[in-house]
């Protein structure tokens, strides 16, 4: 009797147990590879593993265009593009709402003011060789001046963004991706304006790189109260 009742307990599981054909495997393994593979969308609505098509890269008009669309070729890879994908507006002044609702991150007075110390004096120098790039595009010499990137000390004004708005208890956020967007698209323009062709490319590239400093500038001059330091002045045309 019992040895009935486990054949049949056995049987009827395999009647409700779904035959796995080739077929229906093959087409399960297709339907799993589908759903693994990276998914190509547009700059409007970037989600986790996607990949966004180039041509809808620039977003915003003024961004370079000699931006990788992998973000290889940037100083900081992870920033407002490789988290959303799109290309965020330039800051006009103090004034601006920053992008996408983006709140200033709370981090400790000491922790500002030790990193305004070590990098201030650094991003001041790179705003000043920014500065005189204009002059350097107006009587033709934007070459061999835009050639030399290290004068503008673009990486030190990312490591203040870094420590002036991310701490251990809080990573990177929205405003420090954005900033560091800002801090790559002068860099990119900067070498925009030493492979211009002529006089008018040059003198665009550096009006491009001066809304993208001047941006970058207002989001840190918002961390930057009077007990960290004195607030950077903009770059004027």
């Amino acid at each position: 009797m019992r040895r009935t009742f486990l054949c049949t307990a056995a049987l009827t599981a395999a009647a409700l147990k779904p035959a796995v054909t080739r077929r229906g495997w093959c087409t399960g393994a297709a339907a799993a590879i589908t759903s693994l593979a990276p998914q190509v969308a547009s700059a409007d609505g970037v989600g986790p593993g996607m990949f966004v098509e180039t041509k809808n890269m620039a977003s915003n008009p003024d961004a370079s265009l000699s931006r990788d669309p992998m973000n290889s070729n940037v100083l900081f890879s992870q920033d407002f593009y490789f988290k959303y994908g799109r290309s965020p507006p330039f800051l006009q002044d103090a004034t601006s709402e920053i992008p996408d609702g983006g709140a200033v991150p709370f981090t400790r007075v000491q922790q500002r003011y030790e990193a305004y110390g070590k990098y201030a004096a650094r991003v001041l120098a790179g705003v000043e060789a920014f500065r005189a790039l204009k002059g350097a595009v107006d009587n033709g010499s934007w070459a061999s001046v835009a050639s030399d990137d290290t004068k503008y000390n673009l990486r030190a004004m990312g490591l203040l963004a870094n420590g002036l708005m991310a701490s251990e208890n809080n990573g990177p956020g929205n405003v420090l991706f954005l900033t560091r967007w800002y801090v790559n698209e002068c860099a990119l323009d900067i070498g925009d304006v030493a492979k211009a062709a002529d006089k008018a490319q040059a003198a665009a590239a550096w009006e491009r790189g001066r809304k993208a400093i001047n941006s970058a500038l207002i989001v840190l001059n918002k961390e930057i109260s009077p007990k960290v330091g004195e607030q950077f002045v903009l770059v004027e045309r």
